[in-house]
């Protein structure tokens, strides 16, 4: 209880190194659940699903990353060790690939996807975490026990929906006449009506963290305004408005 761990995440396409504490609110032999001080919080962390917040437990070091537990480690860490795991639903296989003193490198492996990291037994924790597919990763820079301080404690993770729009840009350029084949306006004044749908949660959970998520993969050359709205049961609206120049994403965080 109370140990703590600063903390530097780095999600590459963002664009924005956010720093923070992970420090330890609960602790049984088998678990532990790691917080951050409310000031630190970002919901980006709960978007990228790093760095490990939450439920830990601590044989796998496992945290829950999209609808699974992400098995990060296997002890005891010896050279030639491997496992299979699943981060952002793909499957990975792991190997210790390197113990030098109390480190211990892992390399993961699998479709479009590779991922290491550093675990330090002299501070318990991963201090290093790259991941390239996404460009996601995280460092520690220190450590300590005994963290004074109010501290937001997760616990009981879980994703409750996720609803995309795939073809936005597609959907958008067919709008304006702005397709590569230049094809015509569809609708009324040039435009579409918006994609839409509607989502029942039921997770149980105290609290919920939306994202508001503009990925333009595959679409980089069709510029356009797009926004996206989410409102509750109770008539709260959420909305995000993005701009797309040819090549680039511009919008708060840079998503």
């Amino acid at each position: 209880m109370g140990e703590w761990w600063t903390v530097e995440v780095d999600p590459e396409f963002v664009g924005v190194v956010y720093p923070t504490t992970m420090v330890v609110t609960r602790r049984t032999e088998d678990h532990a659940t790691l917080g951050v001080p409310p000031g630190q919080f970002s919901h980006d962390f709960l978007v990228i699903h790093v760095p490990p917040l939450g439920d830990l437990e601590l044989g796998t070091f496992a945290w829950r990353v999209m609808w699974d537990d992400f098995e990060a480690l296997r002890f005891p860490l010896e050279v030639g060790r491997s496992w299979s795991a699943d981060f952002h639903g793909r499957d990975v296989e792991a190997e210790v690939t390197a113990v030098e003193g109390n480190r211990a490198y892992v390399t993961m492996t699998g479709e479009g996807q590779r991922i290491e990291l550093t675990y330090d037994a002299d501070w318990g924790m991963i201090t290093d975490f790259r991941e390239e597919a996404l460009g996601l990763a995280f460092r520690v820079t220190d450590h300590g026990f005994d963290y004074q301080g109010e501290v937001l404690s997760l616990s009981g993770i879980q994703l409750g929906l996720m609803e995309t729009a795939a073809g936005a840009a597609a959907h958008h350029a067919a709008a304006t006449g702005n397709t590569p084949s230049g094809g015509g306006n569809a609708g009324s004044g040039g435009t579409r009506p918006p994609l839409s749908s509607r989502v029942d949660v039921d997770t149980g959970a105290s609290h919920g963290s939306l994202g508001l998520i503009l990925w333009n993969v595959g679409h980089e050359d069709t510029p356009g305004s797009y926004a996206i709205t989410a409102t509750a049961p109770d008539g709260t609206i959420f909305r995000e408005r993005f701009e797309i120049t040819r090549g680039m994403l511009e919008g708060p965080e840079g998503r």
